[in-house]
């Protein structure tokens, strides 16, 4: 989102398919859905300006992906698991049974978190998985009473899934304990140290310990769809496509552009807003903070303009086409005016890039 919240710009590349999940990895930006039995699968290299088709033949619907220890890992329907290392080739490692339909997938404590649904008429407990760092071997965790659960998300106090009521656990491993919120939630979000979730009616809930949790002031009389956060911001969609934004998960703004209702995904410096119809949409905000290079009188100077107190950590490179390591050179916050400079090397050709710590 912009630093407004008022700028974005459709960048879909046209076709079918419906589209779930969004993550940045090697150097790339991945959407992914479905349309039918093929999976969806559409790959950004200049930060979300074009996208192309990659769907790879023997791939089938994948509603969430997550970034972590070097692979890419998808998560979908039909119990399907993939993993990539490249973006490009991808391994299965379903859980082998066409009733789960996994809905949600997060990474944290070297754990990939992947949460869904039994369909069908089978028995009520839902599955809750986890793996540890390979995201290859899977552990079925029961999650007991839970309804579908629709969205898992690690932050500072470990992993929350959500699906009506509310689950945590510190490793994603072993122990979950549930908890029974105020109304039903079914999605959720973190950052800064703070739990947001959104339910029907304009609900949201927020925790600083993803134990207890209060619910504030609602922010509509229509149903939240969607909660995401990155680059210092929470941002929020309803049913009728207006977009709500908030610096803490406390005190939210309603923001004056009005899109169709969008799934909302942060990656990379930029908010993806993914539609819910078959023309595979994608809208894209502006990106939260830019980098320049200006001459002081003596030197050069890296200035960065975005979100207020945005925490930024600096890299460097003297080869852009170098995956790793690109060197850290600290972290920098933007000022109060949206803006703040760093001073930098003028020996020899060097890349600059930022990436969010908030």
């Amino acid at each position: 989102m912009s630093r407004e919240g008022t700028v974005w710009k459709d960048v879909s590349r046209g076709g079918t398919g419906w589209l779930f999940g969004a993550a940045a990895a090697f150097h790339k930006l991945f959407v992914s859905g479905e349309w039918g039995d093929p999976g969806r699968l559409l790959i950004s290299s200049d930060s979300g300006a074009t996208w192309d088709d990659a769907d790879p033949p023997d791939l089938t619907g994948m509603y969430s992906l997550a970034y972590g220890n070097g692979k890419l890992v998808g998560a979908g329907w039909s119990g399907g698991i993939y993993s990539s290392t490249n973006g490009q080739n991808w391994t299965w490692h379903g859980v082998g049974s066409w009733a789960i339909n996994f809905r949600s997938i997060a990474f944290g404590v070297s754990n990939f978190v992947a949460v869904g649904d039994l369909n069908g008429n089978l028995p009520t407990s839902r599955p809750l998985l986890y793996s540890w760092a390979d995201g290859e071997t899977w552990t079925f965790q029961d999650a007991r009473l839970a309804p579908n659960l629709s969205s898992v998300v690690y932050g500072t106090n470990g992993f929350v899934a959500v699906g009506g009521l509310i689950f945590r656990s510190t490793t994603g491993t072993t122990t979950w304990s549930r908890i029974i919120p105020p109304v039903s939630v079914y999605d959720v979000s973190c950052g800064k140290g703070r739990y947001v979730a959104i339910g029907p009616a304009g609900a949201i809930l927020v925790s600083n310990n993803s134990t207890t949790w209060t619910q504030i002031s609602p922010l509509t009389t229509n149903d939240l769809i969607s909660v995401a956060f990155g680059g210092g911001i929470f941002v929020v969609s309803d049913s009728s496509g207006r977009l709500f934004s908030s610096s803490d998960g406390l005190n939210w703004a309603p923001r004056s552009v009005i899109l169709e209702p969008i799934r909302l995904r942060y990656t990379d410096g930029t908010f993806l807003g993914i539609g819910f119809d078959s023309n595979a949409r994608v809208i894209q905000s502006d990106p939260l903070w830019r980098l320049s290079i200006e001459r002081a009188p003596s030197s050069l100077v890296l200035r960065a303009t975005g979100v207020p107190q945005l925490r930024l950590r600096l890299e460097s490179s003297d080869d852009i086409n170098r995956s790793l390591p690109w060197s850290s050179d600290g972290v920098l916050t933007i000022g109060s005016n949206g803006t703040t400079t760093f001073p930098i090397s003028n020996v020899g050709q060097q890349f600059y890039r930022a990436v969010s710590v908030d």
